[in-house]
């Protein structure tokens, strides 16, 4: 499978797929990070996106993770999740990040689970996958300004030039100085 990406509206170049095998054994493997996609919602711009561990894969190749911070609770078991793993694949020179995952059911949320002799965690049980495909965890896709276009963002009413980092549908990313700071949800101009 091949992807092609899309920058400025000409193509860029195709992206591969790495072989199943390669992702698989990449990312399946115990103390690897995993982002799990427990919602999106596109209409308030949010995803809901967990940090977990993969500590064991069992017999049944079902995945033993940990309990993320903000912790899953069991009213969840049955709903469909999005197990995802960043990692880099390619030879050297020319090695890319690729975010991979699957969708499944979360089929159990276990307390004190025996993960060894002498450990024991609350965890979350999956399924394991079946192929691992292309996943984001952006809900739009973001542009950097090209060099040829004088794109120029500032904070008003002192006209405060600031550095533009990326364009999306969802807004602008910018830097500023670190003695400024910025109240999550307050307006702009």
């Amino acid at each position: 499978m091949d992807f092609t990406v899309l920058l400025g509206g000409k193509k860029k170049k195709k992206l591969e797929l790495p072989k199943q095998q390669v992702l698989q054994k990449t990312c399946l493997r115990p103390g690897r990070r995993v982002d799990l996609i427990i919602s999106t919602d596109l209409e308030r711009d949010d995803i809901d996106v967990r940090t977990s561990v993969l500590h064991d894969i069992d017999k049944q190749n079902r995945l033993i993770l940990g309990q993320p911070y903000r912790k899953i609770s069991s009213g969840l078991v049955g709903k469909e999740i999005e197990i995802t793993f960043l990692d880099q694949y390619g030879e050297a020179g020319s090695r890319r990040w690729l975010r991979v995952g699957y969708k499944t059911p979360l089929l159990e949320v276990a307390n004190d689970y025996r993960l060894g002799p002498e450990l024991r965690d609350n965890v979350l049980i999956v399924a394991g996958p079946k192929d691992l495909t292309m996943f984001t965890l952006r809900l739009y896709y973001r542009l950097k300004p090209p060099k040829d276009r004088d794109l120029r963002l500032y904070l008003q009413p002192e006209r405060t030039k600031l550095s533009l980092v990326d364009i999306s549908q969802g807004g602008v990313r910018f830097t500023h100085s670190r003695t400024w700071n910025f109240s999550l949800g307050t307006n702009m101009e």
